[in-house]
């Protein structure tokens, strides 16, 4: 409108074509500007231990990236899952926060190998740790929260101290939805989460449309 005006006031006038191909380059370099931002996430993902890719600013800036370019293309659905270790408290009560942390840390880098190269791990505060999987609805979610699930029972941790441990971990997951923000996605993904806990340990749910989804279903 602002170009339309100063145009008229120079005598301009310009054919309606000629907006609508600016707003298909501004179209275009959004698109463009959203894939550069992912880039530059993936290779700092690259070179950054799990822990550190893990922090919450990240996620809430990796999640706005993909809820942009799942707005712009719905084809692109992503799935966000929440996960947090089993019996996390009494670890920590028991051998402290030093420890906790470190196993913390082992755990998000056995799933970061379990994963695919271009999904991320993060923490998420609470001992709880996030699966960022673009390109992927739940059913894809599902499948990579049962693959780590096996991972991390086969996966020997040990502590600081060298004390051996066996960890398992609880899921839940959530499909990306149109007219959705980052924080409500993530709730819905800790909602599942909620469910999963409640059934026991080692389990997984995901939230579809409202509709909480166990792993025996």
């Amino acid at each position: 409108a602002k170009m339309r005006i100063q145009e008229r006031e120079g005598g301009r006038v310009a054919n309606d074509a000629t907006y609508e191909n600016i707003a298909t380059i501004r179209e275009q370099l959004f698109d463009h500007l959203i894939e550069l931002q992912i880039l530059v996430n993936q290779n700092s993902a690259a070179s950054d231990s799990p822990l550190m890719i893990g922090g919450r600013r990240r996620l809430e800036a990796d999640l706005h990236s993909e809820m942009a370019r799942f707005t712009r293309h719905d084809d692109q659905s992503f799935t966000l899952v929440v996960c947090v270790i089993d019996r996390i408290k009494s670890i920590r009560d028991r051998l402290g926060n030093d420890t906790t942390d470190s196993l913390i840390r082992q755990v998000a880098g056995v799933l970061a190998e379990t994963l695919r190269p271009y999904d991320k791990v993060y923490t998420a505060g609470g001992g709880k740790l996030a699966m960022l999987l673009p390109n992927s609805p739940a059913e894809g979610g599902f499948e990579a929260a049962r693959r780590c699930q096996a991972t991390l029972v086969e996966t020997g941790f040990t502590a600081p101290s060298g004390q051996k441990l066996r960890l398992t971990a609880s899921f839940g997951l959530c499909e990306s939805q149109q007219k959705q923000d980052w924080q409500s996605l993530y709730d819905t993904a800790y909602k599942a989460l909620t469910a999963a806990k409640k059934k026991g340990n080692n389990q997984c749910c995901a939230n579809v449309a409202g509709e909480l989804i166990f792993d025996e279903e």
